[in-house]
């Protein structure tokens, strides 16, 4: 027999003799401890439990973070190569246009979109002050006119 069993017992029989408001009192209170320690036990369960939780999570992520470091350092690369190719693709068509002394619309519409990649990708102020000597260049058609001018006046057609 429990002692909790026992006590029912005993307060039972007390109760029977006639000393129920006592054995009441001594029952509430028992009882209330008993409710007492059974929500901390509770609390103390829901605790162990959520460690419990934690720890498993942490084991079974890891080799998750690990794949995802691993992707963002692929990523990385990647980004870096990306703007790597395309500060060379800008630099090129750069020096392909101030040595053809003109930029065409194609080429024009290629670099400002090559750029705004570049930027994107955070790039570096140099494809910046690149870009002001880019749009330095005379268009087609600047380039075209100021040639109709220079031959006008050497008297050429």
């Amino acid at each position: 027999m429990t002692t909790y069993q026992m006590l029912t017992v005993v307060l039972s029989l007390l109760s029977i003799l006639g000393l129920g408001t006592a054995s009441s009192l001594f029952w509430k209170d028992a009882h209330d401890k008993k409710i007492q320690n059974s929500e901390k036990r509770k609390a103390e369960l829901k605790r162990e439990r959520q460690e419990e939780i934690k720890t498993v999570l942490k084991e079974e992520l890891a080799p998750i973070r690990e794949k995802q470091d691993k992707i963002d350092h692929s990523l990385q690369l990647i980004e870096d190569g990306t703007r790597c190719t395309l500060r060379d693709t800008l630099l090129k068509a750069y020096k392909d246009c101030s040595q053809q002394l003109y930029r065409t619309t194609e080429e024009t519409q290629n670099w400002e979109k090559l750029y705004m990649a570049y930027h994107r990708l955070n790039g570096n102020s140099f494809i910046d002050d690149l870009k002001v000597q880019f749009e330095a260049i005379d268009t087609y058609e600047e380039f075209k006119a100021k040639e109709i001018r220079r031959n006008m006046k050497e008297g050429r057609k």
